[in-house]
């Protein structure tokens, strides 16, 4: 039995001394009074100050603000923040956290770098309870701070924010200050709207948290320490793990260890049979969606309309007329979508906000469905279809009214939503971007232009999330087989965590793909998730036809698939064979030679023709010269190349290797022929069809070079067919999904030519 190694500075002993302390109302009171007097006497230092550099204040440990703090220490000490901060190579000496944002500023490699939520480095996978707990202590925005803190204390400015308490006093606020500290006037801090988010509760579920991510962080240290026996196979059950004593796995367990397996079991995990597996496992764990769902105060909503009930939906609606009705209205508006809901919120948002409608609507939209209005019709919308209340299900329900006013039904369809077809043939070949822009446009008609960008993101949210994903590639366009693939891994990520790829970008989404699928639950996950998907690369392909009812079956599904496997493959094909490095007439050489003589080393030059002076050469440069005539050769060295003893075995040698080479360069001249054409295939089909018109046109230069292209047989290193290798080539119309023809080369009785 082997037990995994317990991290040698636990956060949980640092913690022992905070929840020694009892935390009950009238101990934070205690508390929080104690830590008003020396807030008081550290402003007044404060009023002295010219400087910009503020002090720090002493914070009890029984404080309100002291037992968060405590948790922010646990955090920043937390096993797999200080793992990837070492990966990083980050000084953690001097930090600056931006908890609004998301954002850690630090020094590597003597430069400032900041990390962020949509950088790859990892942050936003060890992050999540340390950002909790620090909107916690700082949750305005521009309420940044520097960490670490002295012991004990922490800077004024952070007090001030943490109990709403100013600052930067004027001279008169200042001399008040010091003639009521001097009178030795009671200071105390005002009630917080923050105090449920600061509560005892809060505070446990905070040390839980910390608690599941150093069991999660263990679990991937001993998964990724494993190597396999002689028999190639671990061993997870004889594994052992310490179980962090704040988890819930220990609340429910009540157990100090437990081996890998049963954790893994416990969780619904496959347990890794081999270090290969087990490396796989780690990486997939790693992975903290969570962290990416939609938060109270920003980044969207959970899309909840397609787990309403129609009879909820009926009272949605009805919510939203009484809405309107109290609306008080004076003046007409004639535009598109006069009257909607949509336009209403907008009316509320202050108008720089509103400028950045079009160039940011997710920004935009975070903020209008968190408006005061907004919030207050969520509330009533929640209470009529009795939603469990959570701390964002009233963005939720507002965003339900929002998404049925802009298209009505049961369903969200990209197929039609609101009357617009994402996935329409002529979209093929087009970016994200650009097909965003023209159901934008769509929407402007009927809601108007300024509303349009925000209702394009709500629909989008509810029936095509990969169209809101961050950072796409310009070059990526639905159709092709990588559109396919990342759609299917919005779709998994959708199901596991709702309304968390919008808060992604393409590479963590495409990096969330690449590794296994650890359960049986993730492989119903990626059954149900490639539906859509597949359908949709099989109508921008013409593998299967257009239904106008948009009710494909599984033979649509199967036949796409297929063909969607198969392009896949043959596109692997074609990278492989152009990436692979020609073979040179040396390396061909040298290799016949270690076949014959692997005692010797053929590159030694020791070789000379007696009746003429030379500079020596070695075997491999004979060899290369032609079949090789022993009697003209005398070796210099008989110890390097004893050429009287290996003379009678010349002749296992082929006689002439530059006859190999010559039939090896007709197969590399094949192999980067054919590819080439075969990949600008499979490009031209995602052109959008004006351009496919004009390079498919017989007058078309491009399309007199490709037509005559043709092959004489199907070579040995490809994997399919001469009819698979060119179904779709350009010169048959790219725009037919028909099968091209194949017909006898007029050059030769087995060549075949696409028409």
């Amino acid at each position: 039995m082997k037990s995994a190694p317990a991290p040698a500075d636990s956060p949980a002993i640092g913690q022992a001394r905070n929840t020694a302390l009892p935390d009950s109302t009238e101990c934070r009171a205690t508390g929080d009074a104690q830590l008003a007097r020396f807030f008081a006497s550290a402003l007044a230092t404060r009023s002295y100050q010219t400087s910009g550099m503020s002090p720090d204040v002493q914070v009890p440990a029984g404080s309100t603000l002291g037992r968060w703090r405590a948790q922010l220490d646990s955090a920043f000490k937390a096993p797999g923040f200080l793992a990837w901060a070492k990966g990083q190579g980050l000084d953690t000496a001097g930090m600056q956290l931006d908890p609004a944002r998301g954002e850690l500023a630090c020094i590597v490699d003597g430069k400032v770098r900041t990390f962020t939520l949509r950088d790859d480095s990892g942050w936003s996978d060890v992050s999540r309870t340390l950002l909790s707990i620090a909107r916690v202590i700082a949750p305005q925005p521009e309420h940044g701070f520097s960490y670490p803190w002295p012991e004990g204390k922490v800077p004024l400015y952070t007090v001030g924010r943490f109990y709403n308490q100013p600052i930067d006093l004027t001279p008169a606020q200042a001399a008040l200050h010091r003639k009521k500290l001097a009178n030795k006037a009671l200071f105390e801090f005002a009630p917080s709207a923050y105090a449920s988010l600061r509560s005892a509760e809060a505070l446990a579920q905070q040390q839980t948290a910390l608690g599941d991510d150093a069991d999660r962080h263990a679990l991937m240290t001993a998964l990724r320490s494993q190597a396999d026996d002689a028999n190639g196979s671990i061993d997870l059950d004889q594994v052992m793990l310490q179980i962090d004593p704040r988890s819930s796995r220990f609340a429910s367990e009540q157990r100090r260890q437990m081996s890998v397996a049963q954790m893994l079991r416990q969780d619904g995990h496959k347990v890794p049979v081999n270090s290969q597996q087990a490396q796989g496992l780690a990486l997939a764990l790693s992975f903290d969606l969570a962290h990416r769902a939609p938060r109270a105060n920003a980044g969207g909503a959970r899309p909840i309309a397609g787990l309403l009930s129609a009879t909820s939906l009926r009272k949605v609606r009805a919510t939203v007329v009484q809405w309107h009705k109290a609306q008080v209205t004076h003046r007409s508006n004639p535009q598109a979508g006069a009257g909607s809901l949509l336009r209403g919120l907008i009316s509320e948002l202050p108008q720089a906000t509103r400028a950045t409608i079009a160039s940011n609507p997710a920004s935009a939209l975070d903020q209008l469905i968190r408006s005061p209005k907004a919030r207050a019709l969520g509330q009533e919308i929640q209470k009529k279809i009795k939603v469990i209340e959570t701390p964002t299900s009233v963005i939720e329900s507002v965003s339900v009214a929002l998404v049925q006013e802009l298209d009505p039904g049961m369903g969200k369809s990209c197929f039609n939503l609101a009357g617009y077809n994402l996935y329409q043939r002529d979209n093929a070949g087009y970016s994200p971007a650009t097909i965003v822009k023209s159901f934008i446009t769509h929407l402007e008609r009927k809601v108007g232009v300024e509303a349009a960008p925000l209702a394009a993101q709500l629909l989008l949210a509810a029936a095509a999330p990969e169209f809101l994903i961050k950072d796409i590639p310009p070059n990526l366009v639905y159709g092709s087989h990588t559109w396919a693939n990342f759609s299917i891994e919005v779709s998994r990520i959708e199901q596991q965590v709702p309304g968390a790829s919008g808060n992604m970008t393409f590479s963590q989404v495409m990096a969330f793909g690449e590794a296994p699928l650890t359960s049986l639950e993730s492989e119903d996950q990626l059954s149900a998730a490639s539906g859509i998907a597949i359908i949709t690369w099989g109508l921008a392909n013409g593998v299967i036809a257009h239904k106008p009812d948009h009710n494909y079956t599984y033979t649509d599904v199967k036949r796409s698939q297929e063909a969607l496997s198969k392009q896949q493959k043959e596109l692997a094909w074609a990278r492989d064979t152009l990436s692979a490095p020609a073979t040179t007439r040396e390396q061909l050489a040298a290799a016949e030679l270690k076949r014959v003589f692997p005692e010797l080393d053929p590159t030694q030059k020791v070789l000379q023709a007696p009746w003429v002076k030379h500079d020596p050469v070695s075997l491999l440069d004979v060899y290369m010269s032609g079949p090789i005539k022993p009697e003209r050769w005398r070796s210099l060295n008989n110890k390097v190349l004893p050429w009287a003893a290996i003379t009678p075995r010349l002749t296992q040698l082929v006689p002439d290797i530059n006859q190999v080479f010559s039939t090896t360069l007709r197969t590399i001249k094949w192999r980067t022929t054919v590819p080439g054409p075969f990949s600008l295939s499979i490009s031209f089909r995602f052109y959008p069809g004006r351009i496919k018109r004009v390079l498919n046109s017989p007058r078309s230069v491009l399309s007199r070079c490709l037509a005559p292209f043709s092959i004489q047989r199907p070579h040995r290193d490809y994997p399919g067919t001469v009819q698979s290798l060119y179904q779709g080539f350009p010169c048959t119309p790219i725009s037919s999904p028909e099968r091209p023809q194949y017909k006898r080369s007029r050059h030769s009785k087995a060549g075949m030519v696409c028409s």
